[in-house]
């Protein structure tokens, strides 16, 4: 009996019963006629296997938006050839088969993403294109499903990837840009990080330091605090300078102001430069 399968007999005029199975369903055919004559078992054309599924060493050509990468390519075929897992990944990816999931695609959706993270790690990306090259991809995925705009898809690998845990120590990088943005204060010589759920940046203080280490730690990853402070002073966290920020990005005031009568009090070789200068 297939694994998961349940089954029920019934009894057919008097013959052996026969199995009714309600999933992972097979049939098994003995020859014996239960109505009318025998007929003959006609030759089954050579065009016929080709209908059938390949072995776990082929990859289903079934890119739906982009193509995928080698790398792609490669934890398509590991996962099909899994042995624990590689039939149940078969039928999401290649047939979109949602009879274990009794119909309910959305929880068909997000096992099958939980597939792709135990190879993915935190790259929502790339979850995200492999999704898309599977059966089970459809419109509903690039939907917008809550008010921040995030999409059903979003949501999904969200789901799949905030309580997932660090399996290897090369999927520290990746849970960090996961849950956090990091940046490099050059004027305060200061690392800082804002959760992605948040909007305030905050100066990582020993004790937000140590609170990082611990949460890391907690959730299955090897990382000393000195190494992990290396990372992230290093150009894991991109250069940041306030002072210049403030001048590129605010725009000048206009119209007569106070700031613009004192700034006329001072010559200079580029009176309009100093003027604008002065009242960003």
């Amino acid at each position: 009996m297939p694994n998961g399968a349940v089954n029920r007999y019934k009894s057919i005029k008097g013959a052996k019963e026969l199995e009714i199975y309600e999933q992972a369903r097979y049939l098994t055919i003995t020859g014996q006629v239960l109505y009318g004559k025998l007929k003959p078992i006609k030759e089954i054309d050579d065009s016929f296997w080709n209908l059938l599924p390949k072995d776990n060493s082929s990859i289903p050509s079934l890119n739906r938006s982009g193509e995928l990468t080698n790398g792609d390519q490669r934890i398509i075929d590991n996962l099909l050839k899994n042995k624990n897992d590689g039939q149940e990944f078969r039928n999401l990816y290649v047939y979109g088969d949602l009879t274990q999931y009794e119909g309910d695609q959305s929880r068909a959706d997000l096992r099958l993403v939980h597939f792709f993270s135990k190879w993915c790690g935190f790259d929502a990306d790339r979850i995200n294109r492999l999704f898309r090259s599977s059966k089970l991809m459809r419109p509903k995925w690039d939907k917008k499903h809550r008010l921040d705009g995030a999409t059903y898809g979003q949501m999904t690998i969200e789901k799949a990837l905030s309580n997932r845990h660090i399996h290897h120590k090369s999927e520290i990088e990746g849970y960090l840009k996961y849950h956090y943005d990091f940046r490099y204060n050059e004027v305060l010589d200061r690392v800082e990080l804002k959760p992605k759920k948040g909007n305030e940046w905050e100066l990582l203080s020993k004790r937000e330091f140590n609170s990082l280490h611990r949460k890391i730690k907690n959730d299955g990853g090897t990382i000393g605090a000195e190494s992990l402070n290396s990372l992230l002073e290093s150009d894991f966290s991109p250069t940041y300078n306030p002072m210049i920020e403030y001048f590129t990005k605010n725009s000048v005031c206009t119209g007569t102001s106070a700031i613009e009568q004192l700034a006329a009090t001072v010559a200079t070789t580029d009176q309009s430069y100093w003027t604008t200068s002065l009242t960003k």
